[in-house]
């Protein structure tokens, strides 16, 4: 104002006031943009803090759960590890157990095979001494070579064996003669193709049970 009255006392042109309007104007942009970028600026800070802050967050949610899944399984390991220090002298006995009843069944089914197998060759036997008388002299025979130097023998044969062997037999009981007494018997208890001998020291018996016998009690 004081600008325009010197103006008019000098007589001089007064300025365009659109041209100062128009500065004026300027400013003013160069104020609001200057504005927009300040705040352009301080919204990216905040965006940029928050994503900062929220990655924070996270890292710090992580780093909880790693500890926490950390802490759990040591707890779980601790646990399990004395639940099974617990259960391990049972977990052992039933072991045992089981190696124990594993083998007392093997060992039953061994026998039980023996048993059967004993039964087959007895009646194979039996079948053979059907057609084979030599089989039943061949068992007397060894039965006096086991009794010789014994002064008194009893020979115990089945009475049939003894009706259809007894010649034969005593030609085997006539070697011993002259050193000892052989008595031939027929027996009922003595089983058809097997004999029996008694001496002074001790018997010896040649039937096919009992040695089918001793050979299933060496077995098992």
């Amino acid at each position: 104002m004081v600008r325009i009255i010197k103006a008019i006392a000098a007589g001089t042109e007064l300025p365009d006031p659109a041209g100062e309007s128009d500065g004026f104007i300027d400013v003013s942009a160069e104020v609001r943009s200057q504005l927009e970028i300040a705040r352009s600026e301080a919204a990216r800070i905040v965006q940029q803090a928050n994503e900062q802050a929220d990655g924070i967050r996270w890292e710090a949610r992580q780093e909880g759960a790693r500890q926490a899944t950390q802490t759990i399984q040591q707890q779980v390991r601790q646990e399990v590890d004395q639940r099974v220090d617990a259960a391990l002298p049972a977990l052992e006995e039933a072991v045992r157990s089981i190696d124990y009843e594993k083998a007392k069944h093997l060992k039953h089914c061994e026998r039980h095979v023996i048993r059967l197998a004993a039964a087959i060759a007895e009646r194979l036997v039996r079948r053979e001494l059907s057609g084979s008388p030599e089989i039943t002299l061949d068992l007397v025979r060894e039965a006096l070579d086991l009794a010789a130097g014994s002064e008194r023998i009893k020979l115990h044969l089945n009475p049939a064996d003894y009706e259809s062997l007894g010649e034969r037999v005593g030609e085997l009981t006539a070697r011993l003669s002259e050193t000892s007494a052989v008595n031939v018997v027929a027996d009922s208890s003595i089983s058809p193709g097997g004999c029996f001998l008694e001496t002074e020291f001790g018997d010896i018996d040649q039937q096919f049970e009992a040695q089918l016998a001793r050979i299933e009690e060496e077995l098992t």
